[in-house]
């Protein structure tokens, strides 16, 4: 058995595997090292540009971003090489004392002259020799059987443990997300267009379902529009704009957060603005929107006590309770 930890090749697989196994660690420890610099600057650049989710914090971002990101192939390459290197020398072990243990226990019905004269009968068989081809077939393959385990068990270990989509991990972290302000609006003033018929429609729901504070700006921006300001007083505001004739515009020069923007390989796209609203009273600041004749769309948290939602023209509102 000895014989076998002093092979050449077997040194040169316990050395090949040491050395991929270090390579791989070294990897996999320079990309965690730049995953959470990585997040930072994302998120940040979404900040930027307004493109950020406001019920995120970066916290939440940067912990989501490194789970999707991680870089676990490279660890579970890593952590197989590693196995092979520790377990490989454990696993010829073994193999070699069964072997042994196989060869001892096999003695043959023949006789061998011995030096000095006589006979030696019932000495052990030739076929499960040391060193012998069939050793050798049952060491060599044994140990390809051992590694072709350890890389199943690993690959089964890594696909069922993969995280989600990167939405996916998003909305996990919405879920625990909870507003500080009682107001946050995104970006910051938000617009809205609105016809003289439904300009009542949105003083109730922002006055009396969201308690917020109005102003009238007689005209806005001197684009001689009216436009209905609300807030909290905390430098959140929201703005909605009024036409008087159906079918009339906004010049762009004044209002240009309604013009679309075109995004390359997309169809032109309306900026969309986010109110989060922090209540007393969840449930009846909501059922006082459901009395209001206001369209909602993409409702969520029906039966929650916690956070309803719902998508308005270019308005989406998340209302939590305090």
């Amino acid at each position: 058995m000895p014989i076998y930890f002093q092979s050449p090749p077997f040194v040169w697989t316990i050395v090949a595997m040491a050395v991929l196994a270090a390579i791989f660690w070294l990897r996999t420890f320079l990309a965690y090292r730049r995953l959470p610099h990585e997040a930072a600057e994302d998120w940040d650049y979404q900040v930027s540009q307004n493109m950020h989710d406001l019920r995120l914090t970066k916290d939440a971002y940067v912990r989501a971003y490194k789970k999707v990101h991680a870089p676990r192939s490279q660890l579970y390459i890593a952590s197989v090489f590693t196995a092979i290197f520790v377990l490989t020398p454990v696993a010829f072990a073994f193999i070699n004392s069964i072997l042994m243990t196989l060869w001892n226990s096999s003695d043959e019905p023949v006789q061998e002259s011995v030096r000095g004269g006589g006979i030696r009968e019932n000495i052990e068989s030739l076929t499960f020799e040391p060193g012998n081809m069939v050793w050798g077939f049952f060491t060599f393959f044994g140990i390809i059987a051992i590694w072709a385990l350890i890389a199943a068990l690993a690959a089964r270990h890594y696909y069922r443990n993969a995280p989600g989509l990167m939405r996916d991990e998003l909305i996990e972290e919405r879920g625990a997300f909870k507003p500080t302000d009682e107001l946050t609006v995104g970006a910051n003033p938000a617009h809205v267009k609105a016809h003289s018929d439904s300009r009542s429609t949105y003083m109730e729901l922002f006055e009396t379902a969201l308690g917020l504070s109005k102003k009238t700006i007689k005209d806005f921006a001197g684009s001689g529009f009216i436009c209905d300001q609300y807030t909290d007083g905390s430098g959140m505001k929201i703005y909605v704009h009024v036409h008087i004739e159906e079918g009339e515009q906004f010049p762009e020069d004044t209002h240009p957060f309604f013009v679309k923007h075109k995004h390359a390989r997309e169809d032109d796209k309306e900026q969309v603005f986010t109110i989060i609203s922090l209540q007393e009273d969840l449930l009846a600041s909501y059922e006082k929107i459901e009395n209001i004749a206001v369209n909602r769309n993409n409702e969520v948290g029906k039966t929650s006590r916690r956070m309803r939602g719902f998508r308005h023209a270019n308005l989406e509102f998340f209302i939590y309770q305090k």
